[in-house]
């Protein structure tokens, strides 16, 4: 095996093992919210999101395994990921104990309208977004990264209208968000 191949079937599992670990934060989170008497939205979705997501590392870890040396695409693809990933932690960071990877909402309590959600409504999306185009683009993956980019934008329509409408019945969402664009400022 060559030292990119390695390279890039290690990044990949360096991603799993991150994901793994953020849903450990996200389910101590989850029981923290719970005694504080947060509601969860989205259970018959979520099951969907997970199987992507998995799915997804499954094809990079596979395609890197089979497939030839990528070309120049895989410094642009690696900066895509990386904008990714800062914009999913600095979502994370904003939203502290709040973050889950589930829909959990504490009734009467305001949006997080400070850090990176003074600009944005979805900065952890579009992170994500980034990262399932970005990462089997790194390997020239490209009907992994069209496929699942694809699966993810059905799961995060589904997801993001349950998610705004739970905040808005519970939150006043539209009403404290609606000067913010969903992911990008100013634009869409």
């Amino acid at each position: 095996m060559d030292q990119l191949k390695f390279l890039y079937l290690a990044f990949v599992l360096v991603v799993a093992i991150q994901r793994i670990l953020e849903l450990f934060i996200s389910k101590r989170n989850n029981k923290v919210l719970l005694s504080q008497g947060a509601k969860e939205f989205g259970k018959e979705h979520f099951i969907y999101m997970k199987l992507v997501h998995t799915s997804w590392l499954i094809a990079c870890f596979v395609g890197g395994l089979y497939y030839v040396t990528p070309t120049v695409l895989p410094y642009y693809a690696l900066f895509l990921f990386l904008c990714g990933q800062i914009l999913r932690y600095l979502a994370i960071s904003g939203l502290k104990n709040r973050w889950t990877a589930n829909i959990m909402i504490l009734p009467g309590l305001k949006p997080v309208q400070s850090g990176i959600y003074k600009y944005v409504r979805h900065p952890n999306y579009l992170g994500v977004i980034l990262e399932i185009m970005a990462l089997p683009l790194m390997w020239d993956l490209y009907y992994t990264a069209l496929i699942f980019s694809v699966l993810n934008l059905i799961i995060l329509k589904v997801r993001i209208g349950t998610e705004e409408n739970a905040l808005e019945e519970y939150n006043q969402y539209k009403n404290n968000m609606k000067s913010k664009k969903r992911f990008l400022p100013g634009l869409f």
